[in-house]
């Protein structure tokens, strides 16, 4: 930051340069957002960070940005375009479109996980301690793994709409209709640690049904 004259206060914010005049009013001097670009040609986009991207049935690249808090489509003619986010770090909506809806891309635990399902077009991406899926035909979101009551380590043959995580899952990939999850969690009891790592299914096609594939299905106890 920085105070010039006749009152004016220039900043610095997310790749501009900008002033507020004493009446106010913000205005860009120089630069462009981290989210510049869309409906351009994607060479000329700026981004954030790109943790996580996978393609889609229509061989296009869907971007997730999790600085900029925004999903980003590039299609095969080389054009990108916003599809998800307003640059807000929050869950979204499920009663709104997912454009120009906040979008949870990033914690302290780090970015979001992201993968699709190529054949139904649908987008999946952790939500704080839970998987929401985004329709990219109808652009909404809707919760489909987690926050709920269940610990993971117990909810095996329960529906996704049960299951909770301590913390945000890892999702590791798509395939015969089935999410793939990497989970983790611990408690201290009875002076040993206790760990509960694991990689789970959800069946797309049975409400998210969750069956354990790999790791100790409950806590297993290290002293």
């Amino acid at each position: 930051m920085f105070l010039g004259l006749q009152g004016r206060v220039f900043v610095m914010d997310r790749g501009r340069l900008r002033v507020i005049t004493p009446e106010g009013q913000l205005f860009t001097v120089a630069g462009q957002s981290f989210s510049y670009g869309d409906k351009e040609k994607a060479i000329a986009a700026r981004f954030g960070q790109l943790y996580y991207f996978d393609i889609d049935k229509n061989n296009q690249v869907i971007a997730l940005d999790s600085t900029e808090n925004r999903i980003r489509k590039i299609s095969s003619t080389g054009l990108i375009d916003s599809i998800a986010g307003d640059g807000s770090n929050q869950g979204p909506d499920t009663s709104k479109p997912a454009l120009n809806n906040p979008l949870y891309s990033s914690s302290w635990q780090g970015a979001v996980s992201f993968v699709i399902d190529r054949q139904r077009d649908h987008a999946y991406s952790t939500v704080g301690n839970a998987v929401f899926k985004l329709d990219l035909n109808t652009n909404r979101w809707s919760s489909v793994v987690g926050s709920s009551s269940t610990s993971y380590l117990y909810a095996d043959n329960k529906a996704g709409s049960a299951v909770s995580f301590m913390y945000s899952p890892l999702i590791l990939g798509f395939a015969e209709n089935k999410l793939l999850l990497a989970t983790n969690s611990w408690s201290y009891q009875n002076g040993g640690y206790h760990y509960g790592n694991a990689l789970k299914l959800y069946n797309s096609q049975s409400d998210y049904t969750q069956t354990h594939l790999l790791g100790n299905g409950t806590a297993a106890s290290v002293e």
